[in-house]
């Protein structure tokens, strides 16, 4: 006895409507993060001012499309996910924003200690 299967269902309209922005939006995420590892990688020798912004403009970048994505996900998309990934880059946003901006100071007291010992 031969057997057909049924045709696959077609996607949904809902599915559909959301492809391309999130296609946009996954792209315009690629083109950051090689513009980003590109220029990180161009400040490797010292870690300057740019090299801190851009340590710390990384993790808010990815919080925005996070967002953004999940937005365009609606309820159909993962959402658990995505709320993980903001909670994650925005602790990691703070994590080095924090010991950055305070940089000079930290850095002048490691100084004092060392010269001390």
């Amino acid at each position: 006895m031969t057997t057909v299967d049924p045709p696959a269902a077609a996607p949904s309209a809902a599915v559909n409507r959301h492809a391309p922005p999130l296609r946009r939006l996954y792209l315009v995420r690629f083109a950051f993060a090689i513009a980003w590892a590109a220029l990180l990688f161009a400040d490797k020798s010292h870690l300057g001012a740019l090299g801190i912004a851009l340590l710390v403009i990384y993790p808010l970048f990815d919080v925005a499309a996070a967002v953004m994505d999940a937005r365009s996900s609606g309820a159909a998309g993962p959402i658990r996910g995505l709320r993980t990934n903001i909670a994650i880059s925005a602790i990691a946003a703070v994590g080095l924003a924090v010991p950055t901006s305070a940089g000079p100071v930290l850095r002048g007291r490691v100084t004092t200690l060392t010269e001390n010992a």
